[in-house]
């Protein structure tokens, strides 16, 4: 083992791998390991978000008088998370180093699942004033942390382990999570929204989701630690040097900044098409929510085949170019957003179906290409702050400057903000290389 690098064979570890020395998962379990894993963190992300339009400007934030600024107040909230995630990247990293890699993930996902399971037991504003506010930040900032120490890197272990020509498809696998986890959240909301009353939905419906979270947060956790528990897996972190250094060791932060910004297209799209138009018809008109529901749901479905469409394109043609052509294609979106949330039917419908159209060039190919910035010992930990720094400014930025933009420009503010993040990955992916054919080199 190299130094510095994390134990392989901690003694919580050590069961584990008794357990599965005899079943070395095969490559599709690694698959279906990294999808579960990333479909747990995304249900959590938006479950929170869904809440966060949804319940919080009126349960936590009723004293601002006006929805809009309680609206304000939520998504400042909400971007707390995203905040706090490089904390909990440092802290869960050193966790790591110490006690291995299965122990991380514990206790990040059972921190992930508490803290979302938590948020649905706050009384509301009405109940115990100021208190309410307090344990809203304090558990959005522990899930800011448990984001932060859930990354795994097994993007770049199943690039390792994968066939050259399959490995296009098994590094696009984990970005199936922000779609599925998307549905499952909106699937849950759907039916409890559509099963109750307003008055009933904002008592209590709204914590149910918040319960499943931390189920499918454990279901989650099994399902990755079958995989790093294994020593297949432990060994392939040794030979290609996947290893949890310091983040003040990386020796190329530029890569970490530019690494940040490829991927503001995709994750800047992600959360309008899926938050904004939610906000708008709880805004306008709560009736039109249902409606909203199934333009989502149908979305879902396109954004999951998209993801495997920008896969093909990625093996044609290469992830590079994938990532440039989703840059101008968001600049394209944007424009053609000026037009369809003129109405508020078929018009957003159309919007949200095509943003998640989008995903696969925008969002499917970021993580395989931003991992090839790094040298071998830097892509671990520095794939890991890239990522913490790119939902900081796609997730955490976008919701709060997009609401300011569209409170002074309308509709107009949402082409200004997806405008920006076309051009930002544009200008990001002009300074990074392809490097796939350095992509995974096994250290000597």
């Amino acid at each position: 083992m190299s130094a510095g690098s994390e134990p392989s064979s901690t003694p919580q570890e050590q069961s584990v791998q008794a357990m599965y020395d005899d079943r070395e998962p095969k490559a599709e379990s690694v698959a279906l390991g990294m999808v579960i894993g990333k479909a747990s963190e995304f249900f959590d992300f938006f479950t929170y978000g869904i809440a966060s339009i949804l319940v919080f400007p009126a349960l936590i934030f009723s004293f601002a008088g006006d929805p809009t600024i309680g609206l304000t107040y939520s998504l400042l909230v909400f971007a707390i998370g995203y905040l706090t995630r490089p904390f909990g990247s440092a802290l869960f990293l050193a966790i790591q180093r110490r006690y291995g890699r299965g122990s991380k993930l514990t206790a990040a996902l059972l921190l992930l699942g508490a803290s979302t399971a938590g948020t649905a037991f706050i009384p509301s504003y009405d109940s115990i004033g100021s208190t309410a506010v307090i344990l809203l930040i304090v558990f959005r900032a522990l899930q800011g942390l448990a984001l932060g120490g859930a990354f795994d890197g097994l993007t770049s272990v199943a690039a390792a382990n994968a066939q050259p020509s399959e490995r296009t498809w098994y590094t696009t696998m984990p970005q199936l999570g922000a779609p599925i986890g998307f549905g499952l959240a909106l699937l849950i909301f759907t039916y409890i929204h559509s099963s109750l009353s307003p008055e009933d939905f904002l008592a209590f419906g709204w914590r149910y989701p918040m319960y499943v979270a931390f189920a499918i947060n454990v279901v989650a956790l099994f399902a990755r630690l079958r995989i790093v528990a294994s020593s297949e897996f432990v060994e392939a972190t040794k030979d290609f040097q996947l290893d949890p250094k310091p983040i003040s060791r990386i020796e190329n932060w530029r890569a970490v900044w530019t690494g940040a910004i490829v991927p503001f297209a995709g994750i800047a799209t992600l959360v309008l098409i899926t938050l904004y138009p939610l906000g708008r018809a709880v805004a306008r008109d709560s009736a039109s929510i249902g409606s909203l529901f199934i333009y989502e749901i149908i979305g879902v479905i396109v954004g999951i085949a998209s993801i495997f469409a920008g896969a093909f394109l990625s093996k044609r043609t290469g992830a590079l170019r994938v990532v440039r052509t989703g840059g101008a294609a968001t600049v394209v979106f944007a424009l053609l957003s000026l037009i369809l949330l003129q109405s508020d039917g078929i018009g957003t419908g159309a919007f949200i179906i095509v943003g998640f159209a989008l995903l696969g060039l925008t969002y499917g190919q970021n993580p395989r290409l931003v991992a090839r910035q790094f040298s071998r010992r830097d892509r671990y930990t520095g794939s890991a702050i890239a990522a913490d720094l790119s939902w900081i400014v796609g997730a955490a930025l976008t919701p709060v400057v997009a609401a300011w933009l569209i409170d002074t420009f309308g509709s107009s503010g949402v082409c200004i903000m997806l405008s920006v993040a076309g051009v930002g990955t544009l200008m990001a992916a002009a300074n990074v290389r392809d490097g796939r054919r350095e992509e995974m080199v096994p250290a000597e």
